[in-house]
This record gives structure tokens, sequence and C-alpha cells, in this order.
């Protein structure tokens, strides 16, 4: 993501192991930390609204970091004795911090941070100080904010990742009054791809969500379920190629099992293919013919959004891809199986 404002993607890396890496655009190393206890989660928001973004840690020691971009300490939580310091109101003497959040809700006289752990969350203070605990449905582990154009700007939408039996929640949270007011349920399962924007060019905001389970696009308003694919294989990767801002979206997304599918923003299946191994990742572009990039352990494969004819064929094992943006430019940054990171310009393949 853009930690300073200036249109061009930070790449955030991180590891289970504790291992942190901030590389700038061309691929520099803006910092690096290394948290013994190991990394739970992280994440990165504008914490004073000064249009840079600061990275929030959480590590598996129930303490949360807040850091600049050049790794500096801002801030830090303990989460450990919580109990004591909601006065007996969260129900456990500490807790992992899953999902964070820094945003702006209307009736705030500043912007405050939400933490979400397992079964409850916290709000507290730009500086870190705990001022309210609640009880939620699951623990939170993904917190996206509706895009700005689109009614309910600077809300969120947050998903549950707890692995219990059915489809688990997301929850809109209104930007006027600070709560949630509309809930989805969706397909179970670590997740694959969870981003919000206006998919299918109704001018309302939806979450496009894929897990283990199964594929889906969701709305906070009627119908809430705009269509879903539960899936016979887990989906590896999901991919969203526009031909224009105003227009629906082309989604594409790819299955363990080697299948790849394009699909209307409906939901409609256009065209399927599959590959003659399993598939461990998958991304789509629309830098000069839109193409859909797939990984494998033993290669990276081009294929033609429009019959996924492949085009080319790169030798390499990998394990994920995710698209940088550069101004009004993509790039693919593809993750080897060993951990190297490899960027690609999409128009020159």
């Amino acid at each position: 993501m853009d930690l300073d404002g200036d249109g061009a993607d930070e790449i955030l890396t991180w590891t289970a192991d504790g291992d942190l890496a901030v590389l700038r655009p061309d691929g520099g190393e803006a910092c690096r930390k290394r948290f013994d206890e190991g990394i739970l989660a992280l994440d990165a928001w504008d914490l004073d609204g000064d249009g840079r973004r600061e990275i929030f840690v959480s590590r598996r020691n129930r303490q949360v970091e807040v850091l600049s971009a050049d790794g500096s300490p801002r801030w830090s939580k303990d989460c450990r004795q919580l109990k004591g310091e909601s006065e007996g109101r969260f129900f456990g003497d500490g807790s992992e911090i899953y999902g964070m959040a820094v945003w702006r809700p209307l009736t705030a006289f500043q912007p405050e941070v939400l933490f979400t752990a397992y079964w409850f969350s916290m709000r507290l203070t730009p500086w870190g100080q705990a001022v309210e605990f609640f009880g939620r449905p699951g623990h939170f582990t993904q917190i996206r904010e509706i895009p700005c154009g689109l009614p309910g700007a600077g809300g969120l939408a947050i998903r549950s990742d707890i692995p219990w039996p059915g489809g688990v929640p997301i929850q809109w949270w209104d930007p006027v009054i600070g709560l949630p007011w509309a809930e989805n349920r969706v397909p179970n399962g670590r997740s694959v791809f969870f981003e919000l924007g206006d998919y299918d060019a109704d001018g309302q905001a939806e979450a496009l969500a894929a897990s283990e389970q199964g594929v889906g696009l969701y709305s906070p308003l009627e119908p809430k379920t705009r269509w879903e694919h539960m899936t016979d294989a887990p989906p590896i990767g999901l991919g969203v190629v526009r031909e224009a801002v105003a227009q629906p979206a082309t989604i594409v997304y790819g299955r363990q099992d080697g299948y790849v599918f394009v699909m209307s923003a409906d939901g409609k299946v256009l065209r399927s293919t599959v590959l003659d191994e399993p598939l461990q990742c998958l991304t789509a572009t629309d830098a000069g013919a839109p193409t859909v990039w797939v990984g494998t352990r033993t290669s990276l494969v081009g294929l033609d959004l429009r019959d996924l004819a492949p085009i080319w064929r790169r030798p390499g094992g990998y394990q994920k891809l995710t698209l940088q943006r550069l101004g009004n430019r993509q790039r693919v940054l593809a993750v080897t199986v060993g951990g190297q990171i490899a960027a690609f310009d999409p128009a020159a393949r």
C-alpha cells in the first residue's frame, strides 16, 4: 500500500516468525525489524490525518506496536491485562489482536483506533489509551475502508475469519454513528481476497470476498448476496479487470485443483479452463492486453483473458501474486516459494 501518500505503493512484507521489512517502490529497503515473539497480523492506517500511514504490528505475545514507515516507534499497547484495565468487562486476562484500523466517525472528536480480538473488541485514542471494550461475534481479521466517492465513504467493512461451521460475518460500520448497521454471511475459511469497491457499476459499495470455501459479491443493501459460488476446491487467488471505471468489472479466480474461471460482475461464468498442475496463486491485470497471471510450484503462466489461452510461461515456483500501483500504472509482484520478491511490468510480459 501507499505509506507516504505519493501515489506509489510501498511493499510491506512479514513472516509469522517475526520478520518485518518495508520496501520502497523500487525494491530498496526502507526498514527492517525483528520481533522475536512472532507476528500475528499486520496493517497500516493513517493515524493522525497527515496522509501518511503508520504500521500496526500485532505480536504473538499479545502486544501491538505502532511504527512510522521508517520503523521508528510511535506507541505500543499491552493487551495481556485487559481484564483489570477494563474493570472486569473483558472476560479474559488478555487477548491477541487480529484486526486493527483507524477511522473517524462523525460522532468522534478525533480519529479512533479499533482493535478486534477473539470475541471482543476495543476502541482506543490515537495515542493508544483504551476507552471502550465491547463484545463482537467471532474474531475479525480483515478491516477495509469504503473508498471515496461511494455512499458511506469512510465507513468500514470487517470480515470474520473464525473457524466455525457455516458462514462467517461481514459487518458494515457506519461512519456517521460509528456502529455496525448491516451484516452479511459469507463463505468460511482462511481469506484469499477481501476488498471493497463498486464492482457492478450500480453506484454502491460491495465487498468482493474469496475464502477457502467459496467466492461471492456482497452488499450492505438488499439483495445482500449479489452472487455466491461455493467451490469444490479451495480458491487460491482472485483478480479484477476493468475496461472503464464506470463499467462493471470482470472477475477472475483460480482454484487449487487447476481450474480458472472468468466471470461477469453478476457472477455468471463466461469461460473457464483447467491447467495441468495445482495452482498456488492468481491475479489479473488490464495493462496492455488483459492477462491472467497464474503461479504454480513450477512456473508463472500468463493466460489471455479473452479465451484463457496460454500466451507465455516463465519457470520458477510461486506462492503469492499481487498488484502494485505506481500512479496510473500497475506492476505485478510475485513471491517465490523461497521467499524472493520479483516485480514485473505486465505490459512487457
